[in-house]
Order: C-alpha cells, then structure tokens, then sequence
C-alpha cells in the first residue's frame, strides 16, 4: 500500500505527460486490489484525476452537442430536397447553410 501511494505522488509530477499516463493505467490495473484497499488514497485519485475526466467530459460534450447540431441540419436540408424536390443547393441556401457546411456535418456523423 505504502508503494501504491509514492506511485501517485510520483504521477502527480508527470502526470501531463503520456508515456506517465499509459504506465499509471497499467499499474492500476495491475494492481487494482491494492488500490481499492487504499480508502485513504481514493479522495487523492480523484483529485489527481479530476482534471482530466473533467477535460475528457467536456470534449465528449461538445462532440456529442455538435453531432446533435449535425443530425439537424442534415435532416432538415434532407426534407427540403424529399418535400420540395430541389437541388442540395437549393436546400442549403435556403435555410442560410452551405453545401460544404453539410458534408462536414455528414463526416462529422460518420465518426
């Protein structure tokens, strides 16, 4: 256990770096038990990796969020061509969007 906390205290100082970041997932992982065992350090991780799940959650916001604004404009300009039978040109332009603007929401869906 004792091993276990210099472990973090050491990742606590490398902790932006990634080769640090990998060897810590597999430590834990390892080791899971010893670190389940160690009440007293679950407050440290959590701290120590607020951060980064904070980080990590608000880019999975903001994908999500415009993967939402995606799947919208795709759908409406998609109505327009099924219901008025015009071109994606048309469509496009008349909600105030681009033909580009629509491929990239398409990619953006596809990931």
């Amino acid at each position: 256990m004792e091993t276990a906390k210099k472990i973090v205290n050491e990742y606590e100082k490398h902790q932006n770096e990634g080769l640090y970041q990998s060897v810590m997932e597999l430590i834990v992982s390892a080791n899971s038990e010893t670190f389940r065992e160690a009440k007293s350090m679950c407050q440290a991780l959590k701290e120590l990796f607020r951060e980064d799940f904070q980080k990590e959650f608000e880019t999975i916001r903001v994908k999500e969020y415009a993967k939402g604004h995606a799947g919208n404009l795709i759908e409406n300009i998609n109505n327009l061509i099924n219901n008025l039978g015009i071109s994606l040109e048309n469509a496009c332009q008349a909600i105030g969007s681009s033909v580009e603007s629509y491929e990239e929401a398409k990619k953006l869906l596809e990931e």
